[in-house]
């Protein structure tokens, strides 16, 4: 490649210093910033187009630079990094997930005795209750998802939808520490129900965040411009950002299994001193461990939102409202569904996946109660194990990564096959009492396996922002959100529809998990990240060329990259 390749790109490259220093970060370590900018003219798009072809390397730049954005690249800070990392906490161990629908259930209890709820001008059976209140929850989120997703890649507005979200948490799981009486049940499900939605969209808009704070890391700029300047091949920068991703992912699962095993133990021991002879002493329990979390979630989420950098998104394309331009780049995207094929089958792969994952917790849970008998001081310790065990699992292909750089599909599909064997194994116990989660050393050995399975719940995400457009990161994230949660609704009701017709038996339920989750194994083997890069990066010249002027694409370009030189 020339060493004008550059000029013909339309990026403009930093200076040998500005490189030079840049190449002496070393993970993000000891690193101080000197603010540069370092303008970029129009991506000549003729240029990619004759080797997007072949490359998925020279895709991936493109993507990038293809659809104009509203201002410059941001530089990727190890302060907003880190914080990233540690704010996992809040969509894994927040109280809410942890504690909320205990509290409800127990003040239903406690004001219906018998086990039916006057709701909704009707009574119910408290179980049917919460499965509504599950369904409310989910409508609430696909509505949420589908709109804000459509609309979140335009402009620099996306951090404050994970600022409201969290702080929405925050209002809900405090208010649960005020609810003692069981006539407040009521009360106890608004917090619950508002509380888990928002939640669940706090993990959506969480993970779609990421891909932008790799892509803007100095370490992944810098290998940018020298592909750019012909010094470095493409397919070496693709494995940079591959692997950049991923271990993102399996960090902040490393840093998130820290906080949560922390916090964890501390609620441990305050709920053994606490102890719960009674039904007051346990709602008791259940309030001062719900503040506690609480203010353990603030004190982990706070420190990313004051380090986060409002990042460029896409412009409103010429004479189109915005009320207008989120349906239509969600048409845009439907009409190249075929073309963007390898996304849509990781969809597929994903929701059978996801649904054996998450499932396989419900019905688990299910078989657990029964035998710890709802303790909390036994379920904190199992959490204990499993945040422990995952958390080593994560460092453990980390590393792994870190020594053979082995592919983000190759993570994906060790993790997801893991998740199969579990499920073999409860689907072992329908027909005997020897295994099967009949006993309780079973349930430390399933949060021992966490180990195996971490690999599923960190590169299920890295891969997802392989397989998915670049510039529309919140669009395609809210659409496997809204999937996932769709599976996390449709399995357990499946799952629970078969243990009535087995008579009771919990167990069969895994027979179904089983199957479902091989073959989401099976679609996943054929799912191409590379060829997906190729294919987003087509769509992407199509849209632009089809939504946007030629006047903005150069100006756009003009924006340039707000690089930061390094300096050791």
């Amino acid at each position: 490649m020339s060493d004008n390749t550059n000029e013909h790109a339309g990026i403009a490259p930093a200076s040998q210093s500005e490189l030079d220093g840049a190449s002496t970060a070393k993970e993000d370590d000891k690193v101080v910033f000197d603010e540069v900018i370092v303008t970029a003219d129009d991506l000549d798009a003729t240029f990619v187009k004759a080797r997007v072809v072949d490359s998925a390397g020279l895709a991936l730049i493109e993507q990038t630079h293809v659809i104009p954005t509203t201002g410059v690249r941001k530089v990727t800070t190890s302060w907003e990094y880190w914080t990233y990392c540690f704010f996992y906490f809040a969509p894994n161990g927040a109280p809410m997930a942890l504690f909320g629908a205990s509290q409800l259930q127990l003040l239903i209890t406690l004001q219906f005795p018998d086990g039916n709820v006057k709701w909704g001008g009707t009574t119910l059976p408290m179980s049917s209750m919460l499965l509504d209140l599950t369904g409310i929850i989910f409508a609430i989120q696909l509505v949420s998802l589908l709109f804000l997703g459509a609309y979140a890649d335009f402009g620099n507005w996306r951090p404050f939808l994970l600022i409201g979200f969290t702080a929405l948490l925050y209002i809900c799981q405090f208010a649960m520490c005020g609810l003692a009486a069981p006539g407040q049940w009521q009360g106890a499900q608004a917090c619950y129900v508002l509380g888990t939605y928002a939640m669940n969209m706090v993990v959506a808009f969480y993970a779609a965040t990421f891909p932008e704070i790799v892509q803007d890391l100095p370490k992944v700029i810098t290998s940018e411009q020298e592909v750019l300047s012909g010094t470095k091949s493409a397919e070496a920068h693709d494995e940079l950002v591959s692997y950049e991703r991923s271990k993102l992912n399996n960090l902040l699962n490393v840093l998130g299994s820290c906080l949560e095993i922390l916090a964890s133990a501390i609620a441990l021991g305050i709920a053994a001193a606490i102890g719960y002879n009674t039904d007051a002493q346990l709602l008791y329990q259940y309030r001062v461990l719900m503040g506690f979390l609480s203010a353990f979630t603030v004190l982990a989420t706070v420190p990313f939102f004051i380090a986060q950098k409002h990042r460029p998104g896409q412009q409103l394309p010429e004479g189109v409202p915005l009320w207008k331009a989120g349906p239509q780049q969600v048409w845009s995207a439907a009409k190249s569904v075929r073309q963007l094929k390898q996304c849509l089958m990781y969809l597929v792969a994903y929701f059978l996946l996801q649904e054996t994952y998450g499932t396989y917790y419900s019905v688990v849970g299910i078989l657990q109660n029964e035998v710890v008998e709802y303790s909390p001081t036994m379920l904190n310790a199992l959490n204990i194990v499993g945040s422990v065990c995952g958390g080593g699992g994560n460092l453990f292909v980390y590393l792994m990564q870190k020594r053979f750089r082995f592919s983000t599909k190759a993570g994906v599909f060790y993790g997801a096959f893991m998740t199969l064997l579990p499920n073999l194994w409860g689907a072992i116990g329908s027909h005997t009492q020897v295994i099967g989660f009949h006993h309780l050393w079973e349930f430390w050995l399933a949060e021992a396996w966490n180990f195996q399975m971490a690999a599923w719940a960190s590169y299920q995400i890295a891969f997802l922002s392989e397989v998915s457009p670049a510039p529309k990161a919140y669009m395609f994230f809210s659409l496997f959100n809204t999937v996932g949660k769709t599976s996390g609704f449709i399995g357990p009701f499946i799952s629970s529809a078969i243990i009535d017709r087995a008579g009771g038996n919990t167990n069969m339920a895994f027979w179904f998990l089983f199957a479902m989750g091989s073959t989401g194994q099976i679609v996943l083997w054929f799912v191409d990240a590379g060829q997906a890069k190729i294919d987003n990066a087509k769509y992407l010249e199509r849209e632009a060329a089809e939504l946007y002027t030629e006047e903005q694409r150069r100006a756009a370009a003009g924006n340039g990259v707000e690089m930061e030189a390094v300096r050791g």
